[in-house]
């Protein structure tokens, strides 16, 4: 399985959330630890060849550019043109009209993105 995203300090993930992470440290994987504090994007900055999105708890993703054709062939004022979108679970670029969610790349559900962003998420019953 390709490699998703990055995510730092606290550990790589290489598959979608729930999974086991590889963790520094002795820590537990998050689907042992249970529930995640709200984590909320922050700030985004881009160096060669990647674009990297802060989050509120401190982790930083780390995405490949080839993933969004639009931001790698943008140039740097239109790079910097961006806003936190979907309460802090997505970014946008207006002048590129292209939009990244977190959930697409971490490659999880919406559903846990809005979770670990602290929102109570309503599932329907069968």
């Amino acid at each position: 399985m390709p490699r998703l995203a990055r995510i730092r300090p606290h550990g790589v993930l290489n598959r979608p959330l729930g999974f086991v992470l590889k963790l520094r440290g002795g820590m537990r994987s998050l689907a042992e630890q249970g529930p995640m504090p709200p984590a909320l994007l922050t700030s985004i900055r881009f160096r060669a060849s990647r674009v990297y999105l802060l989050l509120s708890d401190g982790r930083e993703i780390s995405v490949p550019l080839e993933r969004f054709p639009r931001l790698r062939d943008a140039t740097p004022a239109q790079r910097a043109n961006w806003q936190i979108t979907a309460f802090g679970t997505a970014a946008r670029w207006p002048d590129l009209d292209e939009d990244i969610g977190l959930a697409g790349v971490l490659g999880v559900p919406e559903d846990l993105v809005d979770e670990a962003a602290g929102f109570e998420v309503h599932r329907r019953r069968t």
